[in-house]
């Protein structure tokens, strides 16, 4: 159990009693006559319980809570020719394809966006949740994506920054959060030029990690090319004719992710685990949020401590005070109503008193949509019971009395614990019942030459008949003015009923208190 002050800065007040306590005491020197020590007292602590009730002392206790920080995930993918090589079964494209697929798999939830490259790069897929949609995208990544190949990763890099900042000022442009940024490089770390330390330097200033994930091995491979006779017939060779042979080049992975403040993976598949750990780490670590429960407030304990000890006062000291007196205690109690918040109805309450407003201001449609929700949430049969009653009323003013019949059905079958209240509920509903069923019928016969078109058409080849026993709606134009006033006046004088016969009961719950009318 913890002390807190809602308004600690009301404690400053506290200078105010002890400086009247100095100038009273300052007094007795002069006029000792006139000094009492049970005043000094009595004013001394009254004023002081006053401070502290201003304060408003609660009890209770400080719950910390995590709030998660999400994360941007840019998988930067090798597609160059030397990525076709098998030092890594089945090769090592292959192999970051399934890498990479796997740990999308631990990472639902992330932005994440798929960035191919060789010579140089470009977007494939922007940022997405789709971590699905990214895993097939990624599998069908090959080197023939790329128009250029010899791998330049300093550009490709360059390239991917330079996106990676677009779509953060557009981002922010248009009021969309950007959250912290990660890139996943899948490479074998050749590259034909020289990595620029200007490039590594301006992700390390941006803070975005690299984490390498190396593809291959160092006792390298040769690189399979398409031939006349089908693909995988020959190998790559350079001008001189010779076969080319590729290896990893793990020191300048290493390189990179040390410069950007990343990490080194090895192509094994057991380090998928490690690689999503240690992606998550900046997305679980978020804000810290604290809040303070309340269990109890002592504010009206000091206000009734400062009134009887200002009553004693006002007993025993010169009546001259008494007006003194009565000034601060109503001060008193008018702090205490302003401390206390006003109480607020609940949810299902709240959304049934927005019904009946709706229902006096003519909205039909949006005061049966706020009676159903009503309904739907609450956990009170009463309320449930009187906003069926009142959604069924409104379809009804709606010239829908099948929906209507529908939901009278669940009001009628919907039972409290007070007995009394649904047998004359029920009676009510049963009443309204038979108004809808009889205009359901003078709807039907007003309908049944529309009807028999309607069904001989239904009959025609190529249409599927309707369902004859599901809910019928009816057009609202088939009413005259004269049958739609009728309609009218008899739900203006059901409800008046109603209200008349249940004003004088009061719900046993002390939810009722809340609601604007009974029904």
């Amino acid at each position: 159990m913890q002390l807190n002050f809602e308004n600690p800065w009301a404690l400053l007040g506290v200078f105010g009693p002890a400086l009247l306590a100095f100038v009273m005491i300052y007094q007795r020197r002069k006029k000792p006559i006139s000094f009492s020590r049970r005043r000094l007292l009595l004013v001394f602590f009254g004023l002081l319980c006053c401070v502290l009730g201003l304060a408003r002392p609660q009890a209770g206790q400080t719950l910390t809570e995590t709030q998660a920080v999400r994360s941007n995930v840019f998988f930067a993918m090798d597609v160059s020719e030397s990525m076709l090589a098998r030092d890594v079964s089945p090769s090592r494209l292959q192999f970051a394809i399934n890498f990479a697929r796997k740990l999308l798999d631990k990472l639902a939830g992330t932005k994440v966006a798929i960035y191919p490259f060789a010579l140089n790069g470009y977007i494939q897929m922007p940022l997405t949740t789709d971590t699905a949609a990214a895993a097939d995208m990624i599998s069908a990544l090959n080197p023939t994506f790329m128009s250029h190949q010899g791998t330049d990763l300093s550009l490709a890099l360059e390239t991917l920054l330079q996106n990676i900042e677009k779509m953060e000022r557009q981002g922010k442009n248009s009021g969309v959060d950007w959250f912290p940024t990660q890139v996943i490089l899948f490479s074998d770390g050749e590259t034909h030029w020289p990595l620029r330390e200007e490039t590594l330097r301006q992700y390390r200033t941006k803070k975005i990690p690299i984490f390498t994930v190396a593809t291959g091995t160092t006792t390298g491979a040769t690189i399979p090319s398409e031939g006349r006779f089908g693909p995988q017939r020959n190998y790559l060779k350079d001008r001189q004719g010779n076969v080319v042979k590729t290896f990893l080049s793990a020191d300048v992975l290493q390189k990179i992710s040390r410069a950007t403040g990343g990490d080194y993976v090895p192509s094994h598949f057991e380090e998928v685990d490690r690689l999503a750990k240690r992606l998550t780490q900046s997305i679980h670590v978020g804000k810290l949020s604290t809040r303070f429960t309340i269990s109890r407030e002592f504010y009206p304990l000091f206000f009734a401590i400062a009134l009887v000890l200002f009553l004693i006062e006002l007993i025993f000291a010169r009546w001259e005070y008494a007006i003194r007196v009565i000034m601060v205690a109503l001060m008193t109690y008018s702090h205490a109503l302003s401390a206390e918040e006003p109480s607020e109805p609940w949810p299902d309450i709240l959304i049934y008193n927005q019904g009946l407003d709706s229902l006096k201001k003519g909205d039909l449609e949006k005061a049966a949509s706020q009676f159903q929700e009503s309904a739907a949430i609450t956990q009170n049969k009463v309320i449930k019971k009187k906003s069926l009653f009142n959604q069924g009323n409104t379809l009804l003013k709606q010239a829908d009395p099948q929906q209507a019949l529908q939901v009278y059905q669940q009001a009628y079958d919907t039972q409290s614990e007070d007995e009394g209240f649904d047998r004359e509920a029920n009676k009510l509903i049963s009443d309204n019942m038979e108004l809808a069923a009889k205009i359901l019928e003078q709807m039907k016969k007003q309908g049944t030459g529309d009807g028999e078109s309607s069904s001989s058409e239904d009959q025609k080849p190529g249409k599927t008949p309707k369902d004859s026993k599901g809910p019928q709606r009816f057009k609202k134009q088939r009413f005259t003015e004269g049958q739609k006033q009728k309609i009218y006046d008899l739900l203006a004088s059901e409800e008046q009923q109603i209200i008349q016969q249940l004003q004088s009961r009061r719900n046993k719950k002390a939810i009722d208190r809340f609601v604007e009318k009974p029904w």
